[in-house]
């Protein structure tokens, strides 16, 4: 007759023994067939051929003003770089200037915001203010439209 203890110990080191083997045979697996897929790794990481030219474009200062970093806005939507990197400024002039070569491609029609894309594919977004979506397009007067080239 067979011993049950001895019969149910076998099943564990043989499920024990099958679990090694599938890990060992899954690794080895993985490492003869692997193959690297650049083009994946360059969008997912946003390192694709356009975006490293973008990145050497020189940005204007759009207005004159006090230059802050983005983490010291009071809105965590800009302070935390949820819509990218940038600056705030506190302006000293009310006027703000294109900060690049492009075309608007964005505007709000409140006014407060506008969407540049320049010549070379940055896009930039000038925000004027926090909160002032909420003034609903009272004190601002802007001078473009979208679709309009700036130089």
């Amino acid at each position: 007759m067979i011993d049950p203890k001895t019969h149910s110990m076998n099943n564990v080191y043989i499920a024990l023994i099958g679990i090694v083997l599938s890990f060992v045979l899954g690794f080895i697996a993985t490492m003869i067939f692997w193959k690297e897929d650049s083009s994946k790794d360059k969008v997912a990481t946003g390192q694709n051929d356009e975006e490293k030219n973008v990145s050497q474009e020189l940005i204007q200062i759009p207005l004159e003003g006090k230059v802050l970093p983005l983490s010291e806005v009071k809105d965590e939507v800009f302070s935390k770089g949820y819509i990218g990197k940038g600056i705030a400024i506190e302006p000293t002039k009310g006027e703000v200037i294109s900060p690049v070569n492009g075309t608007i491609t964005t505007f709000f029609p409140t006014g407060h915001a506008i969407g540049i894309t320049s010549d070379s594919g940055v896009e930039i977004l000038i925000h004027v203010g926090m909160d002032t979506v909420n003034l609903e397009g009272k004190h601002f007067k802007p001078l473009v439209k979208k679709g309009i080239r700036l130089q």
